[in-house]
């Protein structure tokens, strides 16, 4: 990754270049609106990959439950896909939850490289939730346990 991006937890006042990069890069983004109640929401860790200038170059949304992770959305602009973004969302939310033994999300079936990335960082397939996203697409659950103490 780009030694100038940075990662570092949202404000209610990046919602709007949250929502921005959502419409960017997703095929349901979520709105301006969904990203300033989700930063508000206890549970809720949002995060996101800015840059010297400050451009948002991704963002990662997770709901911490008990000892899980629950990954809600992770986007990343066109601009700054393969260059360590993701990875760096994900293990700064992980290093910043102690005692997290899992984290769990879901994935269109449909989109290879995602899969393909999440692979990467150690995820494996647990289940399918069959057309769980619109257009009848089925959703891949995959699922990566953290041995104990272990949050990389």
């Amino acid at each position: 990754m780009s030694e100038t991006v940075r990662v570092e937890r949202a404000r209610p006042t990046d919602a709007v270049a949250l929502a921005r990069l959502a419409a960017a890069a997703l095929p349901e983004p979520w709105s301006e609106a969904g990203f300033a109640e989700e930063i508000e929401r206890p549970e809720a860790r949002v995060w996101l990959a800015r840059d010297g200038a400050g451009a948002t170059h991704g963002y990662l949304v997770v709901h911490r439950v008990q000892d899980e992770l629950e990954v809600l959305s992770l986007a990343v602009a066109a601009a700054g896909r393969r260059r360590g973004t993701g990875r760096a969302l994900l293990e700064r939310a992980l290093a910043s939850e102690p005692g997290v033994r899992a984290v769990q999300l879901e994935v269109r079936s449909n989109d290879a490289a995602a899969q393909v990335f999440y692979e990467r960082l150690g995820f494996r397939p647990v289940g399918r939730r069959r057309g769980f996203y619109p257009g009848g697409v089925d959703a891949l659950l995959l699922t990566r346990t953290l041995a104990t103490g272990d949050s990389s």
